[in-house]
């Protein structure tokens, strides 16, 4: 997963997103003694004191032949397994046969052995077993899920209880894919094989028969590949012996990988991974991965195949993506919430009409159940003594006990539990049965209309529990938040699995990026000028003149001047607000800005894959919003840009939005009423930027194809004017950043070009469009960046500004996903670079303090590349060095991971003095901004 998604949900983990998704596994565990094998030598096949041996569930060859086939002389085979040839040739011709196979089979399990925290070794085996038949007929059974197609129906089903009523119901796609296999959230999490995230998140089987290149994801670049000694592998039903090739895949990121390749088929029927570069946590240590495939065959015979037919669950009702049961519960007011209390007297759970936020456990007192109650009753007791002196906060643990438990036996537990809360009973456990919930304990939090805003069946800490409660207290509804985060991961989610398929890698991205050391530029010098740690998650500041706009804390908008100081709003209040009319659930990462031809300024606030977008005026007073109420669940927003599009003066909003729906893409503009002004079509609407071609504005986007990706043109109507097809490219085009950095009135273009492990940066022209494809802008220069994703999904990773001191000109700047900033002029040279070390999140241009440039850095809180980052916002002056100074100070070390669009052309006309600002022209300032 990505950097910022990992980083920035641990916050928002805090409020509510265990309760939604669905992870970990029901476990099965083993004592189990680990051997060791012995060291790799360098450039030379491994050696052993047995050199030909036979490895099945931890014996020996000796052992095994005894007891299983004695009828085998052991040795005998050892003649048949010579020195094998280049393992890097081995490989592709597994890759080969898993291609010109027309069937696969196997009956394998992933094994993930560990210390405790007990310091005890345990063993989870989880099944890992796949048949495939060309083009579209599979059976996959995979930890918890399974998923069947016939060729004409799929059918997949989650393997938990709670989702037994639920089946993925849907007609075959006409060839198999990974993107077919793992395209519902919750299906997936109960396939994915429950491995720390360093491993590969796909089974090496899917990605041998499914990747388009598999040994991107097997052998990455960079990696270094030796042969070991051949030894043999022992069949599951012990019958057969396979000779095989084993090969170590090293990489200084992923560690090291053994595949075991048999020698006959090019069969994979063993991978072991090095816990070396696993990170353990406090509580486990791990020992050794694997997944056995021993069985796998390449075209089997067909009485050897599964069969492609499933049985549905009984009472289980067909969906098109599943869904946490919690999720059709949040927002309702149940009927029966009456129970008893210790003087047998009937209460109502959150009485209507009484304005009360009540937090209701669900607990028995059984024995079995009796560790995992008592812990969600000791956090119920912490969050009851937290609010012991606030009466509109009720606190209910409702014993769900049979009838034939004694109240005295329930007090009893209590008290060894060190509870001193008073109980309630409802045996009946009829409010279990109204809201189909099998599992206790189960926390309940209800609003103050009387509707759930919280109903989790995992323990969840006292943190998260008071501040969902004091969210429902101000009068707000956090399962709309609930509901939105899950929408949220949902589509992230599916980013993530479409940018694994898009580039051909199957690594979890924590792994494939990794932060270099920080180092000084080389033509610039920077000084720091000041900054600020008290922001939470900061995200692309944004400049306007002699002020700075940072996004922060999720919803909040602050103000600051060129000297990091906050501006003020009224008196002393900080210049921070939060946009009017903004749901809690809509954390905002992006601000764009333009002008009225009378020089009154507008923002736009929004953020990734949030329902809506604000406007806000220059006293940041929020003036509109887009798509009303009606339409809020309709859209959600993948890009904003900000300009004039039909010369009137006044500056409309361009949105690339994203349809739930159906899963399409749409390109919207909207002026700042908030009134939608067209709607068109389009495959990626993450990628919108405005190009000028003689002053007259134009919206590029990129059309996405399956082994392509085009430009698109669209006018400043919302006509698709053309698409077109780059001759001259080194990879897919990913990103599109604009601006006219010469101010002549035309734009320059800056695309990012993605292949796996190497990523472009390339200049574009903007011809006039024709419909003569020579006519169509092509690549005027090209330079390779460091490759990855940046750490931050909201980042907007490439900016530009005036760097050299020519007030006329503006350079590229464009960070990279091991930290590292590089600055490119018009024609492509490269300026500058220098390493920053710490997870950017957002990156700036200015001209202050008597027009001097200035590059301002944002970054997150993170542990990457051994160095700590922190939630801060930074400002450099940049000065150019006539030559290496030993005064250069090293800025914040960052990393980051892509995500998003420029500022483009409203940048270019900026004014640089608070003389030449008149946010909202005539009309007095409360923000005490503008003197």
């Amino acid at each position: 997963m990505s950097k910022n998604y990992k980083s920035w949900m641990q916050i928002l983990v805090v409020f509510i997103v265990t309760t939604l998704i669905i992870t970990g596994c029901q476990k099965k565990t083993e004592e189990e003694k680990s051997g060791k094998e012995n060291p790799q030598q360098q450039n030379q096949p491994n050696t052993s004191d047995n050199p030909v041996e036979i490895h099945k569930n931890g014996q020996t060859a000796e052992t095994q032949a005894e007891e299983i086939i004695p009828e085998i002389d052991i040795m005998s085979l050892a003649p048949l397994m010579p020195q094998p040839d280049d393992p890097r040739k081995i490989l592709e011709n597994v890759v080969k046969s898993y291609k010109n196979s027309k069937s696969y089979a196997d009956q394998g399990y992933f094994e993930f052995v560990y210390i405790d925290e007990n310091n005890q070794q345990q063993t989870t085996h989880q099944l890992c077993s796949f048949v495939f038949q060309k083009p579209n007929q599979v059976r996959m059974e995979m930890n918890m899920g399974k998923m069947v197609s016939d060729g004409k129906f799929l059918f997949a089903h989650a393997g938990l209880s709670k989702f037994y009523n639920q089946v993925v119901e849907k007609h075959a796609p006409k060839e198999m894919s990974i993107k077919e296999l793992y395209g519902d959230m919750i299906l997936s999490q109960m396939m994915q094989i429950d491995a720390p995230p360093e491993v590969i998140f796909l089974p090496p089987q899917i990605v041998l028969l499914f990747a388009q290149n598999p040994l991107l994801t097997l052998v990455p670049d960079d990696s270094n590949v030796q042969l070991r000694l051949p030894e043999y592998l022992l069949s599951d039903d012990r019958s057969q012996v396979f000779p095989c090739d084993r090969i170590d895949v090293t990489h200084k990121l992923t560690g090291k990988r053994t595949y075991w390749i048999e020698r006959e088929t090019n069969t994979l029927l063993r991978m072991e991974i090095s816990v070396d570069h696993i990170s353990s946590n406090q509580k486990i240590k791990p020992v050794s991965i694997k997944f056995e495939l021993v069985n796998a065959l390449l075209d089997p015979d067909p009485m050897q195949m599964a069969t492609f037919e499933m049985q549905k669950p009984t009472l289980s009702a067909p969906v098109s993506e599943l869904l946490p049961p919690e999720m059709f519960l949040l927002g309702r007011r149940p009927e029966n919430l009456t129970c008893l209390d210790q003087d047998r007297k009937s209460t109502i759970i959150n009485a209507i009409g009484q304005k009360e936020v009540s937090v209701v456990l669900l607990f028995v007192s059984d024995p079995q159940a009796s560790q995992i109650c008592r812990t969600a009753m000791e956090i119920l007791q912490n969050v009851a003594n937290h609010y012991a002196n606030n009466k509109k906060v009720k606190i209910f643990p409702v014993s769900v006990d049979t009838q034939d438990v004694a109240d005295n036996t329930i007090a009893e537990t209590l008290q060894q539990w060190e509870i001193t809360l008073p109980f309630f009973r409802q045996s009946n456990q009829a409010l279990m049965k109204e809201l189909n919930l099998t599992d206790v304990p189960t926390f309940l939090i209800f609003g103050q209309e009387g509707n759930l805003q919280l109903v989790n069946t995992e323990v969840l800490s006292a943190e998260n529990i008071t501040m969902i409660v004091d969210s429902a207290l101000a009068g707000n509804e956090p399962q709309i938040q609930i509901r939105t985060l899950f929408n949220e991961q949902v589509v992230f989610f599916k980013e993530m699995m479409d940018n694994a398929v898009r580039y051909d890698t199957f690594y979890t991205e924590s792994t494939v990026t990794e932060i270099a050391e920080p180092t000084l530029p080389q033509t610039f010098q920077l000084k720091e000028l000041w900054k600020r740690t008290d922001y939470l998650l900061p995200n692309n500041p944004h400049v306007i003149g002699p002020y700075l706009f940072i996004p922060h804390d999720f919803q909040k908008i602050s103000a600051v001047s060129s000297d990091g100081k906050d501006l003020k709003l009224e008196e002393n209040q900080p210049a921070t607000v939060i946009p009017k009319g903004i749901s809690e659930e809509m954390p905002l990462h992006f601000l764009r800005s333009a002008k009225t031809s009378d020089a009154k300024w507008y923002l736009t606030a929004t953020g990734i894959n949030q329902k809506q977008l604000f406007i806000l005026d220059g006293n940041m007073n929020t003036v509109a919003s887009w798509p009303d109420a009606l339409e809020m669940g309709k859209y959600e927003i993948a890009a904003v840009q900000m300009t004039d599009l039909n010369g009137d003066g006044i500056p409309e909003i361009v949105a690339g939005c994203r349809l739930p729906s159906d899963e399409t893409g749409r390109i919207v503009a909207i002026d700042i009423t908030g009134k939608k002004l067209w709607e068109v079509k389009s495959s990626e609407p993450d990628q919108v930027v405005i190009v000028f071609r003689d002053k007259t504005p134009f919206i590029w986007t990129i059309e996405r194809g399956y082994e392509s990706t085009d430009f698109a043109e669209f006018s400043a109507e919302g006509v698709n004017l053309r698409k077109w097809s780059p001759e001259s490219r080194e990879g897919l085009l990913w990103k599109l950043f604009a601006d006219d950095l010469d101010s002549d009135g035309n734009s320059e273009v800056l695309a990012v070009l993605a292949n796996p492990g190497q990523i472009f940066v390339a200049g574009v022209n903007t011809n006039n469009g024709t419909e003569n494809s020579a006519q169509n802008p092509v690549f005027l220069w090209q330079n390779q960046i460091s490759p990855g994703s940046p750490g931050v999904k909201s980042f907007d990773f490439v900016t530009s500004g005036n760097l050299l001191g020519d007030s006329t000109s503006k350079e590229w700047c464009v960070a990279s996903a091991d930290s590292t900033i590089s600055f490119f002029d018009k024609s492509g040279k490269l300026l500058d670079k220098f390493v920053v070390g710490k997870l950017l999140s957002g990156m700036a241009t200015a001209r202050w303090n008597d027009d001097v440039p200035v590059l301002i850095l944002s970054t997150n809180e993170d542990q990457v590349g051994g160095s700590p980052s922190e939630n801060s916002v930074f400002a450099y002056q940049i000065t150019v060095q006539e030559q290496n100074t030993e005064s250069a100070e090293v800025p914040p070390q960052s990393s980051s991971e892509p995500e998003s669009k420029n500022e483009a052309e409203q940048n270019s006309s900026e004014p640089t003095t608070s003389e030449s600002v008149s946010f909202i022209s005539n009309v007095p300032l409360k923000l005490g901004m503008f003197p």
